[in-house]
């Protein structure tokens, strides 16, 4: 039984902590790589070219819901629902060509 559980347990976290998913644009050369963080409440890390963490959005713990191409970097929408919070906010996260972003 102990081990049961213990494989269960293995199966839901890996599955929970190994998802992700990437975006890649024609209209630029950046990725965004969105990397699912937390166990119980689940938080996203979003990642310009899978290195530049945008901390701006995992300190204040935005789950991330849309992100689609612009011109200049990516449109996320975010929001809160992992906290049953019905909020959504848009950022725009425009990519320098220093390895830099700026969110707007």
């Amino acid at each position: 039984m102990k081990n049961t559980v213990i494989i269960l347990l293995s199966i839901l976290s890996s599955s929970v902590f190994g998802e992700s998913k990437n975006y890649e644009c024609t209209e630029h050369n950046s990725s965004l790589l969105i990397k699912s963080i937390g166990f119980e409440h689940v938080n996203h890390q979003p990642l310009i070219n899978g290195e530049i963490v945008i901390s701006e959005l995992v300190d204040a713990m935005w789950f991330i819901e849309e992100v689609s191409c612009s011109k200049l970097g990516f449109d996320i929408t975010a929001s809160h629902s992992q906290y049953n919070d019905p909020t959504k906010m848009k950022f725009r996260v425009v990519v320098n060509s220093d390895s830099t972003y700026e969110i707007r």
